[in-house]
């Protein structure tokens, strides 16, 4: 197992659900290790923190 499972399997349910609702909308990019892991500490945050750079994101993407 490596570190990232790891600590997915060992963060709080709410944690983890919403790294896989963040995730899915980032998946195509083949984020490393460290990139989910740091996802995964964003994720901790409170929920308008984590919408706020999920709009950057998407922002970006959009061009």
């Amino acid at each position: 197992m490596d570190k990232f499972n790891h600590k997915f399997l060992n963060a709080p349910e709410w944690q983890q659900e919403r790294f896989s609702a963040v995730f899915e909308q980032l998946e195509q990019y083949n984020l490393s290790e460290e990139e989910r892991s740091s996802l995964l500490w964003l994720c901790g945050f409170e929920q308008s923190t984590l919408y706020n750079i999920m709009t950057i994101i998407q922002k970006v993407q959009k061009g």
